[in-house]
Order: C-alpha cells, then sequence, then structure tokens
C-alpha cells in the first residue's frame, strides 16, 4: 500500500513538472503576427537609383579638321563635258571688241550660242593634310602655237581658298554666288570689265585650244593683295605647298 502511494505521488510531481515547462515556452515565443507594410518591405527588390552614366555623344559632323580619310587619289571631274572631249560652244564667251591700253581686246567669231557658262565640277578624295583648295582654268596656248613655251597659258578661271573637303560646283557659276567662307574668285586675264571670275574660252577663229581645268590641294591658305589677285601671283603663292592636283581637260573651237 506505501508503494502505490509513492507511485502515485512520482506520478503527480511529474505531471506538473512538464505543465510549468509547456506554459514557459508558450509565454516565450515571439508573436507570429507581421503587418501588412513589414512583409511588403521585406518581400520588395531594393530600389537602385538610376546609373550616373554620361549622355551618349553625337557624332560631329565632317569639317576640315574630322573627316574620314579619302579612299583614292585627288580626283576632280565634270559633267559638261567628258575628260579630253570637246567642250560645247554655251560655255565660251561672246564675241567682244573693248579697248585695252593702245589696242583694242577682240575676242572674234560668231555668237553661235556662247553663254559664258562655267562648266559644273566635281571634287573628291581631299587629302586629309589639306589646308585649302584651289581650282584653276587654263588655255593652254602652245597646244595651237607649237612655237611658244609650255608654259604660255591664257587664265580664264581662278577660285582659290575653297575649304580642304570634298565639294562641286554647279553649273554657271556667277560671280554674286556665296562660295563657301573664306573662298575667293580670282581674276582672269581678260581686260577691265571681264576680269573677275569665269571668262570662257576664245581662241582665234579657225583654231582649236586645250582647256585645262586644275584641282590643287594645298597646305597652306592663301593670301594676296587686291591687285595682285590673279594667276600669276597665285602661281607664286602655291610654289611648294602643292600636295596633289587632278586635272579635267577639254578641246575648244571657235566659229
Amino acid at each position: 500500500m506505501k508503494k502505490s502511494l509513492l507511485l502515485f505521488l512520482a506520478v503527480i510531481l511529474a505531471l506538473g513538472i512538464l505543465g510549468c515547462s509547456s506554459s514557459s515556452a508558450t509565454e516565450a515565443a515571439p508573436p507570429t503576427d507581421v503587418s501588412e507594410e513589414s512583409s511588403i518591405a521585406e518581400i520588395s527588390p531594393t530600389e537602385v537609383p538610376p546609373s550616373a552614366a554620361p549622355p551618349t555623344e553625337v557624332p560631329p559632323e565632317p569639317t576640315a579638321t574630322n573627316r574620314p580619310a579619302p579612299s583614292g587619289p585627288l580626283e576632280l571631274t565634270s559633267t559638261s563635258f567628258e575628260n579630253e572631249g570637246e567642250i560645247a560652244l554655251k560655255y565660251g564667251i561672246p564675241p567682244f571688241d573693248v579697248p585695252y591700253h593702245d589696242r583694242n581686246f577682240v575676242c572674234d567669231g560668231t555668237e553661235g550660242g556662247k553663254e559664258n557658262i562655267s562648266p559644273a565640277l566635281t571634287w573628291t578624295n581631299t587629302p586629309i593634310e589639306a589646308k585649302s583648295l584651289a581650282i584653276v582654268m587654263l588655255d593652254v596656248m602652245s597646244y595651237a602655237h607649237p612655237q611658244l613655251p609650255p608654259e604660255a597659258v591664257f587664265p580664264h578661271w581662278l577660285v582659290y581658298n575653297l575649304p580642304p573637303v570634298d565639294g562641286a560646283f554647279p553649273e554657271s557659276l556667277p560671280e554674286e554666288l556665296a562660295l563657301p567662307e573664306g573662298a575667293i574668285l580670282g581674276n582672269n586675264n581678260y581686260p577691265e570689265g571681264f576680269a573677275t571670275g569665269y571668262g570662257g574660252p576664245c581662241p582665234p577663229r579657225g583654231e582649236e585650244h586645250q582647256y585645262t581645268i586644275t584641282l590643287y590641294a594645298l597646305d597652306t591658305i592663301i593670301e594676296l593683295p587686291p591687285d595682285r589677285n590673279r594667276y600669276s601671283a597665285f602661281v607664286e603663292a602655291i610654289d611648294s605647298h602643292v600636295i596633289a592636283e587632278s586635272q579635267w581637260v577639254g578641246y575648244y573651237s571657235n566659229q
């Protein structure tokens, strides 16, 4: 009987200890409630400020100092007449007879559709090292008169200090046309009244002359005083400054 009583008391004591442990564990557990705000904060990705990368740069337009390398040698072409071909009458100057010093300066021949129109020109592959371009049209006098020296020429057109970039002239370039900034129309060899800009071919009646249009790429800017704005002074100014050149040749007969 005594043993049974002791066993009963031991069971009661054990159950009491277990109940206290369960209660303590329940009180110590943290609350399971989590607010909506804190839940969103936990599952939302961390916001990253926008990148401070520099803005995209727009490539600059080609200029005299920023242009692609030429794909070949400097080239001058014309749609007005074929190279080594015949120059049409409309590019010639009409006949005239003007006093010039102690004689008359005469362009003989008939009108024949002569309009004094300058030919269209296009130039490409300008050298990167060029500082300016120039265009000269000459009557090669020795072509028709072999007794003359090779340097015997008659200038018909001079344009210099053109920007050193590829470009073009339309047909009938008038004197008043706004040339690219810095470009200058020089004087041809006609007398006063026919001096500035283009003066078309006018060889003696019955003669065929050779006319060369030369494009020069120069490593300098040409500076000529107004009273020396002519071909002879231009030749002196470009001495040792020619980087490259290209020619377009035609033949003209007066009627």
